[in-house]
């Protein structure tokens, strides 16, 4: 997890969460965020606020204040240049910090085989990172030409500039299809599909429709020592549905299956869900 002078989960409710990314207090949505605030004295001062209903008014920015000079925060070695985006994102998912430790443990469990690593939908690069750092060959996917270009600068923030990385603006799907036609194969591969998306020419993504025939395709470039790891943030998709839908693709693999809760938690104990992975792992 991050420590607490990188990243703090301070209150959440009424759908929203109220975060510290080092020294800067966020304020922005969270539809898991049902219950009511408990600390109403620590929203009163903060220093972004992201209103998704001010992107419908063109002379006005979603986001209300300015983030710090140079922001960033750290994990575990790893450093990630953080900005407000358009989608209400900051460039880091810190729940996925468990995932992250989970895939260091797997690059040990894999020591001496010389991992070969494909991260899917890959973002800023957190799981890359986590995996490039022991020395993994590792293949960085994304659609969003801008959001690639923000891993790379976390690997050079990294200093993992000389990792063995490669970074390809590329619609999931199609590169997976291709690497089976060339008949690729990896230790293990990582997916953090969005809810809904397009590639860069348009290709159409669907969560619950897109996800199954994706990891059919992937199923047969994964060897059989190695590791999956599936995430998913979206609304009303259930651990179950994605626990099912792995298990279904997998079938008949010696392994293990289990899913993870992803949480935030408050220095005082109070959890927010925050979406839900599967791992499997071969034997």
């Amino acid at each position: 997890m991050f420590s607490i002078d990188q990243y703090e989960l301070l209150d959440f409710g009424d759908g929203r969460k109220l975060e510290r990314f080092g020294a800067a207090i966020v304020d922005r949505p969270s539809p898991q965020a049902e219950v009511s605030r408990r600390r109403p004295e620590l929203w009163e001062s903060v220093d972004l606020r992201y209103n998704r209903e001010r992107t419908n008014t063109p002379d006005q920015l979603a986001w209300i204040g300015a983030p710090p000079s140079a922001w960033q925060i750290g994990h575990e070695g790893t450093r990630f240049e953080l900005q407000p985006a358009p989608t209400g994102q900051v460039g880091v998912f810190p729940e996925q910090a468990e995932n992250w430790d989970w895939l260091d443990q797997q690059m040990d469990r894999l020591d001496g085989r010389e991992p070969r690593v494909l991260n899917l939908f890959g973002y800023t690069g957190g799981s890359t990172l986590a995996v490039a750092a022991k020395s993994a060959e590792t293949v960085h996917i994304d659609a969003s030409k801008p959001v690639v270009e923000w891993g790379r600068r976390n690997a050079v923030l990294s200093q993992m500039g000389d990792c063995t990385i490669r970074w390809i603006v590329e619609d999931a799907t199609k590169f997976v299809q291709r690497e089976g036609r060339r008949d690729r194969t990896y230790h293990g591969i990582v997916l953090d599909p969005p809810s809904f998306g397009r590639g860069p020419n348009g290709e159409n993504w669907q969560l619950s429709s897109s996800l199954p025939d994706l990891l059919a395709l992937c199923e047969p470039l994964l060897l059989p020592v190695g590791f999956l790891l599936v995430t998913c943030h979206t609304t009303g998709f259930a651990a179950d549905d994605l626990h099912r839908i792995v298990a279904q693709q997998f079938r008949g693999r010696p392994g293990t299956l289990h899913s993870a809760a992803l949480q935030l938690t408050t220095a005082a104990g109070e959890s927010l869900a925050s979406g839900f992975s599967v791992r499997w792992e071969g034997s």
